[in-house]
């Protein structure tokens, strides 16, 4: 899967679950800084899953500060 696309599935979970529009979100973004909940980040990485077909360990999810963390742990 390529960057963009990966990109743009978070930026679609996040404004369809925490209901805000993300315009520059870049891998960089730490997602401290976009204002979400835990329980609705939480949220975005289960709708990530599923569009991904992946499953998360929720350890690892602790773990992920930036957009960039987040692409690190899907590569694996």
């Amino acid at each position: 899967m390529n960057e963009d696309t990966l990109l743009e599935l978070f930026k679609d979970a996040a404004r369809d679950i925490a209901q805000k529009e993300f315009k520059s979100l870049s891998w960089e973004t730490r997602i401290e800084t976009l204002g979400i909940d835990s329980v609705a980040l939480f949220e975005i990485f289960g709708q990530l899953e599923e569009d991904l077909d992946l499953e998360f360990d929720d350890n690892e999810l602790k773990n992920i500060r930036t957009l960039s963390d987040l692409r690190a742990l899907i590569s694996q």
